[in-house]
């Protein structure tokens, strides 16, 4: 098999799109038995506003003075639309208009139909939004949860919002988990994303050698991508190996899936130079092996990094996230790829023909 020396998501290539990944709050009103202990809890620790709103100004300014045309605002919790001021955050970002926004959000979709009419509204000024709808059948567990989450799915999709319904897969109810997201997302008209388990993938496979998943199971959530039902319409991931043979992906979460998620130590990232994550108060570089190398305090001046870095993470990148962003081999010719993905996609002021503007 050919050496992969580059990956990226399409939307990155051309080093002028930046992300922002923001947990406000790990607030959760859910407690789900797969979620990571980090990622929830019970007590409302919402970030302080006034401190987000500057940081969201010094991340603006400072990714435009590095040409950047867009950023990308992924949103994660907890569940980051229970913090009081969620809204609000919005209407920061998008009153710094000299540069094109886009919108993604992992969310449970618990609030209830109202909330959600606002939030149509107040986003409303955004290029793109992206609803990654989690489907979490230990609390969606009757028939009249399921119709509600339906319900509002189907509202969002109906008012230009880009919905996906992701569903966290369990080995030993796979098959019924697998039935009810296919139920909701074939009644829509909108696609679904049958998630591996990525904690129990990785204690399978470092514990028993094997993937705790049987062969049908990876087959079926590598294979559900390529399905037509899915409704993707063209690769998101591109990889370029070292005799320039391109591979394609559907979604991120195929990396994980063909172990395209370790041993990217001495890989050359763009984490912390087109990308930062805020947890809490904290501006880390990355989210998931890199989220311990802290950048800065929300609220407070602090710099991007002057270049890319090489990852220097032996753990797992479990976050798609970090995994998306371009990353290179120290041999690949990343200047010139970047020169050349510029010039073909003929860049200007707005974003460009046959752009891929769904991040998620």
């Amino acid at each position: 098999m050919s050496k992969v020396v580059y990956s990226s998501s399409r939307n990155y290539m051309g080093h002028r799109v930046a992300n922002v990944y923001i947990q406000p709050n790990r607030y959760c009103n859910y407690e789900c038995s797969y979620c990571w202990p980090g990622a929830h809890t019970k007590v409302k620790d919402f970030v302080d506003a006034e401190k987000l709103y500057k940081t969201i100004d010094d991340l603006c300014k400072q990714f435009n003075d590095r040409d950047v045309r867009r950023i990308n605002w992924g949103w994660s919790g907890g569940e980051a639309t229970f913090h009081p001021n969620f809204l609000d955050f919005q209407k920061r970002i998008l009153s710094n208009d000299y540069l094109y926004h886009t919108f993604n959000m992992t969310t449970n979709v618990s609030h209830n139909l109202s909330w959600w009419k606002k939030f149509v509204k107040v986003t409303e000024g955004y290029f793109s939004r992206t609803i990654a709808a989690s489907l979490h059948q230990e609390f969606v567990n009757t028939p009249a949860k399921v119709r509600k989450f339906k319900e509002k799915c189907k509202y969002l999709s109906n008012n230009n919002c880009s919905v996906v319904v992701n569903q966290v897969m369990d080995i030993d109810i796979f098959d019924d988990q697998l039935e009810t997201m296919i139920e909701i997302t074939e009644d829509i008209g909108i696609h679904g994303r049958p998630k591996v388990n990525s904690t129990l993938l990785k204690e399978y496979r470092k514990y028993t050698g094997t993937d705790g998943y049987n062969s049908y199971q990876m087959k079926t959530m590598n294979d559900y991508y390529k399905d037509q039902k899915s409704k993707l319409q063209q690769a998101r991931i591109y990889q370029q190996t070292q005799e320039g043979e391109e591979i394609n992906f559907l979604d991120a979460e195929q990396l994980k899936l063909n172990d395209f998620w370790e041993n990217l130590k001495d890989w050359i990232c763009t984490a912390g130079y087109l990308s930062v994550a805020i947890n809490g108060l904290e501006i880390k570089r990355g989210v998931g092996a890199c989220r311990f190398q802290i950048m800065g305090t929300v609220g407070e001046d602090f710099s991007l990094d002057d270049k890319p870095k090489l990852c220097g993470e032996a753990k797992p990148c479990s976050c798609t996230a970090d995994l998306k962003l371009p990353k290179w081999k120290e041999e690949f010719n990343i200047n010139t790829f970047v020169e050349k993905t510029r010039d073909e996609a003929k860049f200007s002021k707005t974003p460009w023909k046959g752009e891929v503007v769904r991040d998620n």
